[in-house]
Parts: C-alpha cells; structure tokens; sequence
C-alpha cells in the first residue's frame, strides 16, 4: 500500500507539472496578467506533493533506528519547508486575485509581507533549537500547530472577496470567469474536511482523488471557462472595423501594424519572429514602440484598449 501512495504521488506530481507548463503557456499566447501567479500556485501545490513523496520514501527506506534517532529534526525541517511552500501558495493567491481586479501589490506591501515571513519563519526556526520543556517551546508549538488554518483563511477571504467583486462588476463576460474561478478554488475547502472524517482505505483513495482533483481544477477552468473568454476577446478585436482609424490617430506604422495583428492572434515574441523574418530583438523594439504610443504596457491590456477603441 504504501509503494502504491508513492506512485500516486509520483503520477500526481507529473499531471501538476504538466498543468503548471500548460498554464505558463497560457500566460504567453493571452499575456493576462493573473497567469503568471496562477502557475506559481500551481508549481507550490505541487512542491507540497513533492514533500509528501519525499517523506514517504524516507520513511519506507531510512533505517529504522536512524528515523527514530533523528525524526525531531526531520519534523522541524519539514514543518519549515512545509510552511515556506504555503505562504507561497497563499502569496500567489493573493496576487491571482489582485490581478483579475486590475490590481497588484505594491512594493512597499511586499516589503512588509516580506519582512512578516521573515519574522514568522525565524519563530520556526527558534522553536527547533529550544529545549521542548521551555515554556517558549511550548508556546510557539501550539502557535504553529495552529497557524496553517490562518494561512490558509487569508486565501478563503481573498476568494470571497473575487467573488463580490464579480457580482458588482459591468463586465459580465469577466465576471463569469472571476466567480467560476473563485468556487472551483473555494470548493477544496469544503472537500477537504470530508477526507477527514473518512477512516482506513476509504480515506486513502479519497485524498489520492483529492489530490488529484484539485490539481485539475485550473485545467477545468481554462477548458470550461477562460479559454472561451479570451477567445470571444480576440473576436471582438478582429471583428473591428476601427483600425485603420487606430492606425491613423496613434501613428502606427505598417510593421506595428503587421505586429499589432500577429498579437491579436495570440501570437508570442518568438511566433512574430518566425511569421515576419525578423531578429527577437526587432520584434521587442517594436512592441514596445506600439505600447508606448497607445500608453500600455501588457498584451491584455492591449486586449481591452482595441475593444475599448472599437466600442
């Protein structure tokens, strides 16, 4: 049984990989912004499976006498690597949500979020080298034992809060993907309080499944909901019948314009390079000269700018 959790694990940790590469994919052709924390997410999910496996084989592999001796300190690191990956998830969250808003964290709040880590996993790293009889131990156990479910409530109130957002938002195209976004992710916390309860085998195969599931959720999302919408984007842009204007009132020259088009299609950097004969760095040039002139700085952007111009 217990080969059989380290293989589940292994196919897991391989549909999670390919999911992450799939969705940076993504980011590249539709350059929306929340891709990039989404596939963050995506790759600290995985990294916890990841630690999970790697547990497990210790466990089945390291002597006996050896796990028992030095089984303090595994616990201590893995408690520290364990939190490290969910403040990532956490932190990528956070930014998956901002980002659909038209938002981002500023600096000076990284800074702090930063510097709170910080702080938090230096407690960590007090309570390992304390003696456990110390009242201090004793205290920042129990703080830690508990703190996950605080972790885990800041990503529950930023999901909700997509949520309202959604349901106040003009955008109803927009809004349909914010909220199909926020219940497939709201939706593990309610799944994973029913794997608690379940006892034996049943249990087992109910979190492999868990696992599994949450893993597919954002798969299920581009295929069910988000593909659809940066597709109907692109429609209305090539439905436009604005663009000579747009190349009249912003300048635009015939090579922007052959660029402008190729972006529209979804077309990364490299792609353009490839369709036009042109070095990368021509491609960049002109891309920037073309954002610069319509006052953006991202291909979504660039997205709702056209289909503003065109409205």
């Amino acid at each position: 049984m217990e080969h059989i959790k380290i293989l589940a694990a292994v196919a897991n940790l391989m549909i999670g990989t390919g999911i992450a590469v799939y969705t940076y994919y993504l980011y590249k052709t539709y350059a929306y912004p929340f891709l990039q924390p989404l596939t963050y997410h995506i790759i600290f999910y995985n990294l916890l499976i990841l630690l999970m496996l790697i547990s497990r084989y210790l466990d089945l592999n390291l002597p006996e006498k050896f796990l028992v001796l030095r089984s303090p300190i595994y616990e201590d690191i893995g408690y520290l690597v364990l939190y490290i990956f969910f403040m990532g998830m956490t932190y990528a969250m956070v930014s998956v949500v901002l980002q659909f808003q038209g938002k981002d964290i500023s600096p000076r709040q990284r800074k702090r979020i930063f510097a709170g880590a910080i702080v938090f996993l230096s407690g960590l790293i007090i309570k390992m080298i304390l003696p456990t009889r110390s009242l201090t131990y004793k205290w920042l156990f129990y703080f830690y034992e508990n703190i996950g479910a605080f972790i885990f409530f800041i990503e529950i109130i930023f999901l909700v809060n997509l949520l309202i957002y959604a349901k106040r938002s003009s955008d109803r195209k927009k809004a349909r993907i914010c909220k199909a976004f926020a219940y497939f992710y709201l939706a593990r916390y309610f799944f994973l309080p029913i794997i608690f309860v379940l006892s034996g085998q049943i249990r087992f195969f109910a979190s492999m499944a868990g696992l599994i599931c949450l893993n597919f959720f954002p798969l299920l999302w581009f295929k069910l909901f988000f593909l659809k919408y940066a597709q109907s984007m692109l429609s209305l842009i090539e439905g436009s019948t604005s663009f000579e204007q747009l190349y009249e009132k912003y300048n635009i020259s015939k090579r922007e314009q052959d660029i402008l088009k190729l972006i529209i299609d979804g077309k990364s950097n490299k792609e353009i390079e490839d369709e036009l004969y042109i070095s990368i760095h021509t491609v960049k040039n002109h891309v920037y000269s073309l954002y610069r002139k319509l006052g953006i700085n991202t291909r979504h952007q660039l997205i709702h700018f056209i289909t503003k111009f065109r409205g």
